[in-house]
């Protein structure tokens, strides 16, 4: 991808899926106005710190990748209401994404996570939540207890570590 894709100021939606993209530039956090980033079927190991800058982005979909983590500043996506990392290789989930207030769906099926971070509680809008075929050993009580209230679809099936809830 061209670092000249920071210069599309009124860019709204970016589809880049199926094209093999390494990585991304940091010059995509210019796009203020970006609501939708379609990344799917890449070869993406993360994203750049600057995807903060991304202020309008409500939907983005990283979905078969080789994503190893998210960089921090994924926390400071305020109207982020769809997060697609499936089949990605995921080894931690940055706590940060407690601050996507806005999430509802958070899928995060076929990676290699262990663990879930204990700010997942404050996702008080997340109604699907996929965290199947994983290596999770034990959900946070925080999960335990949204679970309870908020939740639409919830699956947690193929975590074969994961102790009864």
């Amino acid at each position: 991808m061209p670092i000249q894709i920071g210069k599309l100021s009124s860019l709204k939606v970016l589809w880049l899926d199926l094209n093999q993209l390494k990585y991304i530039p940091n010059e995509i956090g210019k796009l203020k106005k970006l609501q939708y980033l379609e990344l799917s079927e890449n070869m993406l190991e993360t994203l750049p710190e600057e995807i903060n800058g991304c202020v309008s982005l409500t939907d983005i979909n990283l979905a078969q990748n080789a994503i190893e983590y998210l960089p921090s500043t994924i926390g400071q996506l305020a109207n982020l209401s769809i997060l697609k990392l499936e089949q990605n290789q995921l080894v931690v989930l940055t706590p940060s994404i407690g601050f996507c207030t806005q999430l509802s769906e958070l899928i995060l099926t076929e990676n290699l996570l262990s663990e879930i971070p204990n700010s997942i509680g404050n996702l008080k809008l997340l109604t699907n939540l996929n965290i199947d075929r994983n290596r999770l050993v034990s959900l946070p009580d925080e999960v335990k207890y949204i679970v309870i209230f908020n939740f639409y679809f919830i699956h947690f099936s193929n975590n074969i570590y994961l102790k009864d809830m």
